[in-house]
């Protein structure tokens, strides 16, 4: 049986670099690792991003969480394929999480009704870790996210209070598997602190 690696935060923190940099640390020590991300991880899931994210359409909050439910749902039916063939599988966001703290506490929906969704979604399924990468500056992380994509998506282009929201929510994440990472210094370090806690559980 593999394992299950999420990494969390505000956009811009520097998540999918990290997620990246350990995908390509753990395969060089000889593991088999599937990197994939939440939305758009699967075939289903990068149409439900791309709507998501870039359609311009008005979308409800209610219909916003239903979609990326349904995005997740198809996600761990994949995500547990592969760690039955001993995958380790490094997921750049995992909606259960981001869902509480975009729909849930930026959004304002009701937190009850997204974990019985979570629940759903997930089929039981949790990470054997979940890195949550904390950095101080909301307005940097935007300008990043906008400089490694030439655009706003449309979470980045909300205001400002919504990613503080956001930040809290992760900050008040606390769950047996979860380490919250201090992500306001260079990329090596953060990843040093990262790998740090792998090395110690794993070897």
């Amino acid at each position: 049986m593999g394992s299950l690696i999420v990494l969390e935060g505000i956009e811009g923190c520097g998540k999918s670099t990290q997620a990246k940099m350990m995908a390509s640390w753990l395969e060089s020590q000889g593991n088999k690792v599937h990197l994939t991300k939440a939305p758009g991880g699967t075939t289903i899931g990068k149409t439900i991003r791309e709507f998501i994210l870039h359609s311009g359409e008005e979308i409800n909050s209610h219909a916003e969480l239903l979609l990326m439910k349904a995005d997740e749902a198809q996600l761990v039916h994949e995500i547990k394929k592969k760690l039955d063939e001993d995958y380790i599988v490094i997921c750049d966001r995992f909606a259960c999480y981001s869902s509480i703290a975009y729909q849930g506490y930026g959004r304002g929906i009701d937190l009850d009704l997204i974990y019985s969704l979570n629940e759903i979604s997930t089929q039981g399924l949790e990470p054997d870790y979940l890195f949550i990468i904390d950095v101080d500056n909301v307005e940097k992380c935007l300008e990043r996210s906008k400089k490694s994509s030439g655009r706003y998506d449309r979470f980045e282009s909300l205001p400002k209070d919504f990613h503080l929201k956001v930040q809290e929510a992760y900050r008040t994440m606390h769950y047996s598997y979860s380490h919250l990472i201090d992500g306001n210094g260079t990329v090596n370090e953060i990843f040093e602190k990262i790998k740090k806690i792998w090395k110690a559980e794993n070897e």
